[in-house]
């Protein structure tokens, strides 16, 4: 288990999870290039954070009322000239397995409301593990988070960075997988412990 998951484990104060997951976004996400568009909506103010809960993560029967705040999230995304996207935390689904189903849940949600053609859906998790990868692979660094996280993105939004993006799209991945492999997984480890360490004292 990487170090900063005790941290992770240990937080249980919404502001904290809220504050770690921007400087997420600013230590990680855009200082290391993972998004090529994360920085100018964080310059921006786009971003909006906040959290979910759930009674019993394991329980899929009682995961409705998250999935309904979760879908009320994304319609209210939608219309906000104000907001870019909209990262949803979801504490209590520690367990990477659980998480996977309830994000998929969420997807079909979508798809079954239409919502698809308006909101693409983006998963982060401190245990996030690519298919065929070891879990301590470098590359599952691309999609590890302090806190597991569903991101709401406008389709539309989307569509337009990769449109003005100035080079080959499908060049991000393999020089997200180059510079995770740089750094390291220990170095990662110690980055994403640092900043739960920040946001845990501001």
């Amino acid at each position: 288990m990487p170090i900063y998951r005790s941290f992770c484990n240990a937080v249980d104060n919404e502001s904290t999870m809220i504050n770690a997951t921007y400087i997420w976004v600013r230590s990680i996400v855009v200082k290391f290039g993972l998004c090529p568009w994360a920085a100018r909506d964080l310059n921006h103010l786009r971003i909006y954070v906040c959290r979910a809960d759930l009674q019993d993560p394991s329980d899929e029967r009682l995961h409705k009322p998250a999935h309904e705040e979760l879908l009320q999230h994304a319609l209210d995304l939608v219309p906000d000239k104000e907001v870019g996207s909209t990262l949803v935390v979801v504490p209590q689904l520690t367990d990477f397995e659980n998480f996977v189903r309830f994000s998929s849940t969420f997807t079909e949600i979508l798809e079954n409301t239409g919502m698809d053609f308006k909101i693409q859906v983006a998963t982060f998790h401190p245990d996030f593990k690519y298919e065929n990868t070891k879990p301590n692979s470098p590359e599952n660094w691309i999609s590890r988070s302090p806190f597991p996280t569903i991101h709401l993105l406008k389709v539309t939004e989307v569509a337009k960075a990769v449109d003005d993006y100035d080079g080959d799209t499908e060049e991000i991945w393999e020089r997200n997988i180059a510079a995770m492999k740089r750094i390291g997984s220990r170095n990662m480890d110690l980055a994403m412990k640092k900043l739960l360490g920040v946001a845990r004292n501001t």
